[in-house]
């Protein structure tokens, strides 16, 4: 786990949030006490799930306060990777 942990946080060095991402995975299964590969998985599954909530609900909100700083017929250019492309949202996310 360490070896594929490590060669994730390698993968893209500079994206802070996979990093963390993986550093909290990791402290899920360094805390899992079964032996049991199954039971290990789906609690790293489960975790991952939560990861994947808590980033779209993140979004969601931070879309929220930027939008009330901007007017309805504003365009907004992003720099390197923004929004669900760099995110774990798979749809659109809309205000």
């Amino acid at each position: 786990m360490e070896r594929a942990a490590e060669l994730l946080r390698r993968s893209r060095p500079t994206a802070v949030n996979l990093a963390w991402a993986v550093d909290r995975m990791m402290r899920v299964f360094a805390s899992c006490a079964a032996p049991n590969p199954s039971a290990i998985a789906a609690r790293l599954d489960e975790e991952a799930c939560a990861i994947h909530a808590e980033d779209i609900a993140g979004n969601r909100r931070m879309g929220a306060f930027g939008a009330e700083l901007l007017p309805d017929e504003a365009t907004v250019l992003t720099h390197c990777n923004a929004g669900a492309l760099a995110t774990g949202a798979t749809e659109r996310l809309s205000a």
